[in-house]
């Protein structure tokens, strides 16, 4: 689930005549106490969110010469954490025709479309079928998504010092980009090129709760290892850190 990638998407949220209140709030730019300070936290250093973002771009799409390193997977077994060779970057281009205007659906609401529910769970389940070494499995985008979050490797130069992508300015262009890619990814495995991913609406009370599509256990897109004090009827909350 993601909100809507600009400009390539326009957003259908459900009507609401509810309010949500917010009773506290911790903006992203400062990280939290606990974590390391970082190159990352210092918009300055701007050479730092280029590497990372090229990084995640030849992580994501192209098959390389790529060094592993080794970190323990929520379920508790060793997982590979891949890292490009760098010696050679290939600037990503937009394409010239980016295609048609694509419509998101608040996830909560992905159900009422089965057509569309058929695609999403056909292009996960076909992600799932790659090699864990195919850059475009589910099992490599796993890791691409958490590879700068809990310090998976360090910066040439300054390894005394933790990436952290959260909880600071880099997470939207970096979350932004991972998703334009993972959607790519998924629309070229089922052959649509519009395919656009759903968006997590939650800030409307009909969002506030994971939506059915990912609690059928049957279906590609169920997460066995889903935190359970998150599953219906419980009510999520948009503190990343806490569903993991």
């Amino acid at each position: 689930m993601t909100s809507p990638l600009t400009p390539t998407a326009t957003i259908l949220c459900p009507s609401s005549t509810s309010l949500t209140s917010i009773t506290s709030f911790t903006p992203s730019l400062f990280p939290k106490t606990s974590q390391k300070p970082s190159l990352i936290t210092k918009p300055k250093r701007g050479f730092v969110s280029k590497a990372t973002l090229l990084h995640l771009q030849r992580l994501c799409l192209r098959r390389t010469s790529l060094h592993a390193v080794r970190r323990t997977s929520r379920t508790g077994q060793p997982s590979t954490v891949v890292r490009p060779n760098t010696t050679t970057i290939i600037d990503y281009k937009l394409p010239n025709n980016p295609g048609p205007l694509r419509t998101r659906l608040a996830a909560q609401n992905v159900a009422k479309d089965p057509v569309y529910l058929a695609k999403y769970k056909k292009a996960i389940e076909l992600m799932r079928a790659l090699p864990d070494d195919d850059p475009r499995s589910f099992a490599q985008q796993a890791m691409v998504h958490c590879s700068y979050c809990d310090g998976g490797y360090p910066m040439a130069g300054f390894s005394d010092l933790e990436i952290q992508v959260h909880y600071c300015w880099l997470f939207f262009p970096f979350h932004r980009w991972y998703l334009y890619f993972f959607e790519k990814i998924m629309g070229k495995l089922i052959d649509d090129p519009t395919f656009a991913l759903p968006f997590w609406n939650w800030d409307a009370p009909a969002g506030m709760y994971i939506p059915s599509i990912f609690t059928d256990t049957t279906s590609s897109l169920y997460d066995q290892y889903r935190n359970a004090a998150h599953q219906p009827p419980e009510v999520t909350r948009p503190e990343l850190q806490r569903h993991r």
